[in-house]
């Protein structure tokens, strides 16, 4: 297997090219992105290893070249560490996986021997998609992070749906003991819940109990107290994930006034749970506009009727949008090819803000 590693690091570079030579690869390596241009414009790699962070040309802009170029090598990019954006936008551009920095070489080599496997047309068309409900993206969200859950529930039970091991937990009750929080006291609450915020590193609240709330206090000061969190939320490297367990609880989340628009997992798990529907996703992000007979083409799609029903799906969703007989993503769609992507490596990154919506789960 031919392979290319690109970085300006030299002494990384001849390591990297002595440990991959030794596992029987034909290493060779570019200590710029000029010279990897060079390279990939008179040689074939089966495999490029990419730095996105270079002097002269970046790795995101090598992307673009190849992907304009209909270079086929198959991208591994190494990105800094917390820089999820970058690795979301390099997988738009084709990249097949990524690496923070530091890691270890015997990942990097693990992932250059699955890229030699070859997936079907579609199976590589819905990478990196995978399918999942709302547990798995809660799993993906939560990966990581330093958890306050504020629940009404029986904390016990609570922990077991989830599967989460919060680092601190908040039972509200009508009828407090010494074991659970008052709910009339939603200014203290509000105390708690951002001193966890600002004590803690990479902190995610999971707030349910709305229902609590809500016998108690009013509608407008149930909403100014979420708004106040939601702020929070906003100008801290913090997240929320907020439970709703009625359709009345999510039709009052939907209604909250003067905030920006937050994620409903279920909307997620809508497109997540359609293998088609990821596909043409995936296709808008690769080809900007498509028309009808391109996607049969390319999806080797025998009964049109079907691609019919999930692109009218998609555009009743308000994901895709047709002009002049082409198909393209609109913004609402890039937003949540954007979700789709960052939950794809195991990282969540919402474009719009740091706040997603979620159904109750079911003990």
């Amino acid at each position: 297997m031919k392979v290319l590693v690109v970085d300006d690091n030299i002494t990384y570079l001849n390591q990297m090219k002595k440990y991959l030579s030794f596992h029987s690869l034909q290493v060779q390596t570019a200590e710029c992105g000029e010279k990897a241009l060079e390279l990939m414009g008179q040689k074939q790699y089966d495999v490029v290893i990419l730095d996105l962070k270079m002097p002269d040309i970046s790795g995101i802009d090598i992307l673009e070249w190849a992907h304009k170029q209909d270079i086929s090598s198959k991208f591994i990019v190494i990105t800094g560490y917390g820089r999820v954006d970058t690795a979301v936008k390099s997988m738009k551009l084709g990249a097949v996986d990524y690496l923070q920095k530091p890691f270890e070489p015997e990942i990097l080599l693990k992932l250059i021997q699955k890229t030699s496997e070859t997936p079907p047309q579609v199976k590589s068309l819905l990478e990196p998609f995978p399918r999942m409900n709302s547990t798995h993206v809660l799993k993906k969200i939560c990966k990581g992070k330093t958890i306050l859950a504020v629940t009404d529930q029986n904390v016990a039970d609570f922990f077991q749906t989830y599967s989460l091991k919060p680092a601190c937990h908040i039972v509200l009750s009508i009828h407090p003991s010494p074991d659970t929080f008052d709910a009339k006291k939603i200014v203290e609450l509000r105390h708690e819940i951002k001193k966890f915020i600002f004590t803690r590193p990479h902190p995610l609240v999971i707030h349910g109990g709305l229902s609590v709330l809500l016998d108690i206090h009013s509608p407008s000061k149930i909403q100014d107290y979420l708004m106040d969190l939601h702020t929070t939320i906003k100008e801290t490297d913090s997240q929320l994930i907020m439970l709703y367990g009625s359709p009345q609880e999510k039709n009052f989340l939907e209604n909250l006034e003067h905030l920006e628009p937050s994620t409903f997992i279920d909307d997620v798990v809508k497109i997540f749970d359609h293998s088609a529907r990821c596909v043409i996703l995936n296709l808008l992000v690769h080809h900007k506009a498509l028309h009808y007979s391109d996607f049969l083409t390319k999806m080797d799609i025998e009964i049109s009727s079907n691609l019919a029903f999930h692109l009218k799906k998609l555009m009743a969703l308000k994901l895709i949008d047709k002009h002049d007989g082409q198909y393209m993503l609109t913004d609402r769609g890039k937003y949540f090819v954007d979700i789709l992507f960052s939950l794809a490596i195991g990282e969540y990154h919402d474009p719009a803000s740091n706040i997603i919506y979620c159904p109750l789960l079911q003990p």
